[in-house]
């Protein structure tokens, strides 16, 4: 069960969509159980998604015609977003973008480069916010969405995400990792922005 001390903030509320601040750690079945409880129905789509230890904006779609609008959007890579992330080392150049082909290792539950058939071109580009004693702070914008694609890149160039002991980033209290803006424009071709408030550790 979600538990009640930490549940999701809304972002944003129609009757056509929902705009969540998604807490961490906050698996995407345990929110489908908030969901159900909170719509009153079974009937909402979860158009995309984030990690357990992710936290930030996520959209959920209350009426099929729109997830499907949304569903679009996200394959024809249509949806930008902005993630926060706090890495290991002093990253340079300050901007830069990965292309790192991945694909998904059920048997080791990881995601890791490889070239065998079934591989997916990943893309991600990023800028340095900050330096600090303990490493930097980055603007990440992902143009592919593959299972832990921001993870992956980061470390595979050797500045893993702090607290994520899955790809090389050792223990901490939090994945410092937040899915901070998210844009699009809608059916009738209106810009919708969506921010999620900075977690204090990522400040």
């Amino acid at each position: 069960m979600v538990p009640e001390k930490v549940p999701p903030k809304i972002l944003y509320e129609n009757g056509r969509l929902l705009v969540i601040n998604k807490p961490a750690p906050l698996a995407m079945e345990e929110l489908s159980k908030w969901l159900k409880r909170y719509l009153g129905t079974t009937f909402f789509w979860l158009v995309h998604r984030l990690d357990k230890e992710t936290t930030g904006v996520l959209l959920i779609a209350k009426e099929k015609t729109l997830a499907e609008y949304l569903k679009r959007l996200f394959r024809r890579r249509l949806v930008k977003k902005e993630y926060l992330a706090r890495v290991r080392g002093r990253l340079s150049p300050r901007e830069g973008e990965i292309n790192i082909p991945l694909k998904r290792k059920a048997r080791f539950h990881k995601t890791l480069p490889s070239v065998a058939p079934g591989t997916r071109w990943a893309k991600s580009r990023y800028r340095v916010e900050k330096y600090d004693q303990d490493g930097s702070l980055l603007r990440v914008s992902p143009t592919t969405g593959r299972t832990h694609q921001i993870r992956v890149h980061l470390s595979l160039i050797g500045h893993p995400i702090k607290g994520d002991e899955r790809y090389g980033g050792g223990k901490n209290e939090h994945l410092m990792l937040h899915a901070w803006r998210l844009s699009f424009k809608d059916e009738k071709g209106r810009y919708l922005f969506f921010e999620a408030p900075v977690p204090h550790y990522l400040r």
